[in-house]
């Protein structure tokens, strides 16, 4: 491809501009492998964004010697979609038509990805820089098409067309908006990809409420079943960004009319999925409501277990209050840290009622929890 005009450079958006220099290769000096797939790259972008891609291409391992970062155990179409975002800063639901082409011989990613084995066990060469742990993914990109990548549960032909509403049969099988927002979450969190990692926990909570916003069937069970195994699987126990968006979704369908989970899908998974059992019982929605700043909604939000171990409330410690609020998510927009129980504002800081009494906290303890 030939070098874009200066005259169209300068015209373009940071995004388009850094596409093209991307797709056309100018100034590449490191490449990046992942299995049949090259990509020709630029390392003072990657190193800026990835603090995966920083360690290789700053440290003293191989791939800085040799400009060549392989990635064995990722799939193409993830790995394609995270230097994507470190180029563009958007969320990549789609590869650009231009960025498509930088696959040798791929008009289809996706029908190659299909009909190819890849060794999800595979180990990176010795004396190679060897990417952060995390859970072993069991997502099985291979059935993303750009055509499924929609917000309702319903698999869709290679040919663009869509199919009839998913059966309980291909429940199991279908790729959704919603799995590929936890697989970029999973590899934002292993390259190190903040930005990337907020964007798809955003996306994870918006297409969960929309793919099962249609109500209870069994072919929405069977997929509620299919994302959580899939979170527990992709997710550290550290990182709780969609786990607590997961939590909040399953403990509010006890009191939600209809409920889009039933109580015995629920049950279900926490009889086979450890993690999520531990945590459902250490978890529990706020009664009251409380008041969110950012959507200025009153909701119920997510308790977690108060950091000096007490279970479902918390203490009057005010380190415990900080982490508290911090901990907090909201049910409406799913903002973390910015809820106060329900109340009111006057001069005096937030009011709000506290069993039978009324209880004043400033402005500065109620969000920082300092009481100073």
């Amino acid at each position: 491809m030939d070098v874009t005009s200066g005259r169209e450079m300068v015209e373009a958006t940071n995004s388009e501009r850094s596409l093209r220099f991307l797709h056309s290769q100018q100034f590449a000096d490191v490449t990046v492998t992942c299995h049949s797939h090259t990509w020709k790259c630029h390392k003072v972008k990657l190193a800026e964004r990835s603090d995966f891609f920083c360690a290789a291409i700053c440290g003293r391992f191989v791939e800085a010697q040799n400009s060549i970062i392989d990635l064995p155990d990722d799939e193409p179409c993830i790995a394609a979609r995270v230097i994507q975002h470190i180029y563009t800063g958007s969320y990549p639901n789609k590869l650009s038509n231009e960025f498509g082409t930088l696959f040798e011989n791929v008009k289809d990613l996706y029908t190659i990805i299909e009909n190819e084995h890849v060794d999800k066990d595979g180990q990176g060469g010795s004396g190679s820089l060897a990417a952060p742990q995390t859970k072993k993914r069991k997502i099985d990109p291979s059935k993303a098409s750009d055509a499924t990548l929609n917000t309702n549960s319903a698999n869709t032909e290679k040919s663009g067309s869509v199919a009839e509403p998913m059966t309980d049969s291909a429940a199991s099988n279908v790729w959704t908006a919603l799995d590929l927002s936890i697989a970029l979450y999973a590899a934002a969190f292993k390259f190190g990809v903040k930005p990337l990692q907020e964007q798809a926990g955003a996306a994870f909570r918006k297409n969960l409420l929309e793919e099962f916003s249609s109500g209870s069937t069994a072919a929405m069970q069977l997929h509620a079943q299919k994302i959580v195994q899939a979170v527990y699987d992709n997710t550290m126990g550290t990182e709780r960004m969609i786990r607590n968006k997961l939590l909040h979704f399953c403990l509010s369908q006890e009191d939600a009319s209809p409920a889009q989970i039933d109580q015995s899908t629920i049950n279900d998974m926490i009889a086979r999925i450890p993690e999520f059992a531990a945590e459902m019982a250490m978890c529990c929605l706020s009664s009251p409501s409380w008041y969110c700043r950012n959507c200025q909604s009153r909701q119920k939000v997510l308790i977690r277990p108060c950091r000096c171990g007490k279970r479902s409330k918390v203490c009057n410690d005010i380190k415990c209050k900080k982490q508290y609020v911090q901990d907090s998510i909201c049910g409406a927009c799913g903002t973390p840290g910015v809820v106060a129980p329900a109340g009111f504002w006057s001069d005096v800081g937030w009011v709000y009622k506290a069993r039978s009494t009324w209880e004043i906290v400033s402005w500065k303890e109620a969000w920082t929890g300092d009481s100073s």
